[in-house]
């Protein structure tokens, strides 16, 4: 099956897309709004940016099949995982805030974001780590008949 659309790994987050210095002390104070509008895959500037905040992690690369080379003349295989960059800007005790950016490649956002299936690999340090699916995506919670028939 040809893969309709994918991402392109960018070596860093470009300045347009970077999180603000006011938004990362509010998440690393627990203090921040609407964390939602932040963490997760966006569409920013033209761009994927998947940030995430795992409390006491000191590295996470995100694992997806969804990836193309760096370059698109490249004759090696597209990588199965990215490491996600470690927010410096955060306060020395808490730097859990990690991202990376991608490069869309061949559709749209909304309709990828709705299909793009990805692990997050966490690792603690030493030989604590984990993985994740998609810790982002909710998806449906309750599906639209069983809210109907509570609105009625």
């Amino acid at each position: 099956m040809a893969q309709i659309c994918g991402l392109r790994p960018l070596p860093q987050v470009p300045n347009s897309c970077r999180i603000s210095d006011e938004d990362v002390e509010l998440l690393a104070g627990a203090k921040h709004p609407e964390p939602s509008r932040l963490l997760g895959p966006k569409f920013i500037d033209g761009h994927v940016v998947l940030r995430c905040w795992v409390s006491g992690a000191q590295s996470i690369a995100v694992a997806s099949d969804c990836f193309l080379a760096e370059a698109s003349d490249e004759k090696k295989d597209p990588p199965s995982e990215v490491a996600l960059q470690q927010v410096a800007r955060c306060p020395e005790e808490c730097r859990w805030l990690f991202e990376a950016a991608f490069q869309l490649e061949g559709g749209d956002f909304e309709q990828f974001k709705g299909k793009w299936s990805y692990e997050l690999r966490i690792s603690y340090g030493g030989d604590a780590s984990t993985t994740l699916p998609d810790p982002y995506n909710l998806g449906p919670l309750l599906p639209e008949a069983f809210l109907g028939s509570w609105a009625s």
